[in-house]
């Protein structure tokens, strides 16, 4: 157990931390015998922080929430090996899912995380989907829990949709033009090696990944426009220069 604070601040970033960085969930629905069912799904995010998720017609969480669309999802983080597992942080979210309103641009965030999917998210029966999170359960450690706030691990709705539209293509700049920026930026933000790309940008930060691990460096405040996000990128990489 740490001895760090666990305010709210630190819940909310611990929170942005653990849905932004994860690949995966377990996500809990209900059956037609109004039962519990948990199911696993992969998950990324969309630039407000809401999760993404792909859905098949197949699967048996499909059909539950085409009957009744209030689900939930449980995140976990790692702990150290040998650590007593109610240490591990993890956040469990209360909502609903429903189809996201912008195919295009959550197909290109969806695909930088998990790029084999490219393999089927364009079958007719795969379906990009957006959960909208009603409620916030977060566990930081051994006898440190708390309720939060949706808004405080989402991004400002009017700052996520002015970013939404940039992150494809500033991604691809960083990718393209900026690779020792972000290999520095991973580095401070707990990343080893130096093949590090940009697969997630939003207002409160940037998710950068070696194609095995998912780091986040987050912004020192959130921005909404290109020069407040160029900006931004420009100040994590000094940072984490000066700090390296």
């Amino acid at each position: 157990m740490t001895d760090t604070p666990f305010d709210s601040r630190s819940r909310a970033a611990l929170g942005r931390q653990l849905v932004r960085t994860a690949r995966e969930a377990a996500l809990g629905t209900v059956d037609a015998d109004g039962g519990p069912n948990v199911s696993h799904i992969a998950s990324a995010t969309l630039a407000d922080g809401a999760p993404l998720l792909l859905m098949s017609d197949l699967s048996a969480h499909t059909r539950n929430l085409k009957r009744d669309p209030r689900a939930s999802l449980l995140y976990t983080g790692t702990t150290e090996r040998g650590a007593d597992t109610n240490t591990r942080p993890r956040i469990s979210l209360r909502g609903t899912v429903a189809p996201v309103a912008d195919r295009p641009l959550a197909r290109a965030r969806f695909l930088r995380r998990h790029p084999d999917a490219a393999l089927y998210i364009d079958f007719g029966d795969f379906h990009l989907m957006r959960f909208d999170v009603e409620a916030v359960h977060i566990v930081g450690g051994f006898a440190r829990a708390a309720g939060l706030r949706p808004e405080r691990i989402l991004a400002p709705p009017d700052l996520a949709e002015a970013i939404a539209g940039m992150d494809d293509g500033a991604c691809e700049h960083m990718n393209d033009d900026h690779r020792d920026a972000l290999a520095v930026i991973a580095r401070h933000a707990g990343g080893e090696g130096e093949e590090w790309t940009a697969i997630g940008i939003d207002p409160q930060g940037i998710d950068l990944s070696d194609g095995e691990r998912i780091v986040r460096a987050e912004f020192e405040t959130p921005v909404g426009d290109g020069k407040g996000l160029r900006l931004a990128l420009k100040v994590l990489a000094d940072r984490a220069r000066a700090a390296l």
